[in-house]
C-alpha cells in the first residue's frame, strides 16, 4: 500500500518505464497496436505472480496466488503518455475510485533478463474459482 501510494504522488515516474501486460494488449490480440507504438523496443516474454480470471472479452490479474500469469514486458517511450492511455482503456481513474474495471500497480515482473519492475493493471471485477484461467496465458485459455 505504501509503494502504491509513494508512486502514484511523485512527479516523475520516468524511472519506472515498464509496462507488464497480459490479455488483450499482447501481440496478435485485439489492442497489440497500442504496445507497439508505446514501446521503446522489443517485446519480452514475462510472467508475474497471481492469478488470471476471464472475464469474457478480456482476463483479469489478481496479484494473490501462487501461479505464473504469462504476459509482455515493455520498455515505454514515454510512460506517463502511455499510462494516461492505458489508464483510459483500463477504467482507471484514480486509487480512491474502486468503481473501475481497474487499478494500477506495480509488481515485480520475471524475465529472461531477470526480474523488473513493471506498471500493470489488476482487476477490480468480481472473480471466482469458476473463472479462473488455470494456465496463467489468455492465449491458451
Amino acid at each position: 500500500e505504501h509503494l502504491i501510494l509513494a508512486i502514484d504522488n511523485m512527479h516523475d515516474k520516468t524511472f519506472l518505464n515498464g509496462v507488464f501486460v497480459y490479455g488483450t494488449l499482447r501481440q496478435g490480440e485485439s489492442r497489440s497496436s497500442i504496445m507497439d507504438e508505446a514501446s521503446e523496443g522489443l517485446m519480452e516474454p514475462a510472467s508475474v505472480r497471481g492469478t488470471l480470471y476471464d472475464h469474457g472479452a478480456y482476463p483479469g490479474l489478481r496479484a494473490e496466488g501462487e501461479r505464473n500469469v504469462v504476459g509482455e514486458f515493455y520498455r515505454c517511450k514515454d510512460i506517463t503518455d502511455t499510462l494516461k492511455r492505458l489508464d483510459e482503456i483500463e477504467g482507471f481513474s484514480s486509487y480512491d475510485d474502486h468503481e473501475g474495471l481497474y487499478h494500477r500497480a506495480v509488481l515485480k515482473v520475471k524475465t529472461k533478463e531477470g526480474e523488473r519492475w513493471a506498471w500493470t493493471y489488476i482487476t477490480n471485477l468480481s472473480t471466482s474459482g469458476e473463472n479462473i484461467i488455470e494456465s496463467g496465458d489468455w492465449k491458451n485459455r
